[in-house]
């Protein structure tokens, strides 16, 4: 009877020290012993419909995901990201943050995302805790390309088909300027190629970008803006001016 009762109680401690390790185990991924992630609080003054759950990239790279979403009294939100600390360890202790929306052509399944990038090299790492301001996603493009311009890449084709890009996202954050200012300067680069980039970019970004600036005149036609989408055919036909060898 005794030998029957110490067996009970051992099975008793067994099987609630499982369950304690079950409940201290709950949201680690099924790892215990992992290091808790990384939980970084970033302000912006527009969620430009980001969700909980969006996805976290840092320079190209998916490195976690938004775990919470707090409104904010002036209108803003506080956005908590929750990153794996083997993820922080390689992210710069200020990273820049911004939102970026789908572009209009991406389809109503694409969702906003957040991006992060080191605006320079720093030695040390994101820290759990820390608060962060997130910036336009206009911002982040302007010190993406400053960057890329002080790393050297400088090379006119990527630059045309990175503005060919951005058209697309200003299109759908609805900037109007900006859209007219990537194809202002898009134009502006072509025409002072020479005749030998000019041949490279008629291969296949300068087709894309023809087709980006169609879409997005055609999308202001839709919406009623007529002034919008005229201004858009004669930068349309600018550019193609400027483009011919």
């Amino acid at each position: 009877m005794v030998g029957e009762s110490k067996t009970r109680s051992r099975w008793f401690l067994i099987a609630a020290f499982v369950l304690i390790l079950s409940a201290a185990c709950a949201g680690c991924d099924g790892n215990l012993f992992a290091p808790k992630p990384a939980v970084v609080y970033v302000s912006f003054d527009d969620l430009d419909g980001l969700q909980q759950e969006a996805v976290v990239f840092f320079e190209g790279r998916q490195v976690g995901k938004v775990a919470a979403i707090q409104g904010l009294a002036n209108g803003g939100a506080r956005v908590t990201l929750s990153i794996p600390a083997t993820q922080a360890a390689g992210i710069c202790a200020n990273p820049v943050v911004a939102i970026k929306k789908p572009g209009f052509l991406a389809g109503n399944e694409a969702k906003p995302e957040v991006h992060m990038m080191c605006r320079y090299a720093s030695g040390k790492a994101l820290a759990t805790g820390q608060s962060l301001h997130g910036v336009s996603w206009f911002r982040y493009r302007v010190v993406s390309t400053s960057r890329s311009v002080k790393d050297g890449l400088t090379d006119l084709v990527e630059e045309v088909d990175q503005l060919t890009d951005d058209l697309d996202e200003f299109v759908a954050s609805k900037d109007f300027e900006y859209v007219l200012d990537s194809v202002a300067v898009a134009t502006r680069k072509i025409e002072m190629a020479t005749v030998e980039q000019k041949e490279k970019l008629a291969k296949q970004t300068l087709p894309k970008l023809e087709r980006q600036i169609e879409a997005a005149r055609q999308h202001y036609e839709k919406l009623g803006e007529v002034k919008k989408a005229r201004e858009l055919d004669h930068a349309l036909e600018a550019l193609r001016q400027k483009s011919a060898p």
